[in-house]
């Protein structure tokens, strides 16, 4: 579980990576008991829009945030010359 409080927000090197299929996916995590949330992103941003969503959400709920294939910097080169 990712330490944090609303004073002190997720910051981004809190962030792991998961591979799926060969392209490295960047999430963060917070909250440990309670049903699962995921959270994702719009369109040009990356999971650090929830970071400070991330600590209020998991006091009650096991929250992921995560970036999208091609999103931020991990996997841009590569999701974009894949087809």
């Amino acid at each position: 579980m990712v330490q944090s409080s609303t004073q002190n927000p997720i910051l981004p090197g809190d962030e792991k990576t998961w591979h799926w299929r060969g392209y490295p996916i960047t999430y963060s995590q917070c909250g440990d008991t309670g049903p699962a949330v995921v959270l994702v992103h719009g369109f040009g941003a990356s999971w650090r829009h929830w970071r400070k969503n991330l600590p209020v959400l998991g006091k009650t709920c096991r929250c992921y945030a995560l970036d999208l294939i091609g999103f931020w910097w991990f996997g841009q080169t590569d999701a974009k010359t894949r087809n």
